[in-house]
């Protein structure tokens, strides 16, 4: 968002689920360099409202409580209201609708994969975008 900058990045804390660091912005798209949704809570740990780059791994996962990517509260269920944040409706966010699109993986193995995980690829894969050339075939 062109009207955050240093200072005014305090009065937007990073929401649960996520990890920020300074100088986050609420601008939600995926290429904003320090957008507020740059970054989920890793996989095993739990990160409160305002978590940052240093405390991201600081709340560890409960024992008897299971904690993916994006984990918010371990006791409620709480997750990234990613699709929620983005604006996205419910099919937009739905994985399973319209698997249509063929993706040549990491590991060279090629998939079928819904419009969801496209878009999902088309704004996360950035390593796959600094080797590859991305060519969907429909």
């Amino acid at each position: 968002e062109e009207e955050t900058n240093s200072d005014s990045q305090r009065y937007y804390y990073c929401r649960e689920g996520y990890v920020c660091d300074f100088g986050t912005t609420p601008d939600p798209d995926l290429e904003a360099p320090f957008g507020q949704f740059k970054m989920l809570c890793p996989e095993g740990f739990v990160c409160y409202e305002g978590t940052g780059l240093g405390q991201m791994e600081r709340q560890v996962c409960p024992a008897d409580r299971f904690c993916p990517t994006g984990t918010a509260d371990a006791y409620m269920g709480y997750m990234a209201d990613d699709s929620v944040n983005r604006g996205l409706t419910a099919e937009e966010a739905n994985p399973f609708l319209n698997m249509q699109h063929l993706k040549v993986l990491s590991d060279h193995r090629v998939d079928l994969v819904s419009d969801h995980d496209r878009r999902c690829f088309d704004g996360a894969d950035t390593d796959l975008k600094m080797r590859y050339r991305t060519r969907w075939l429909n």
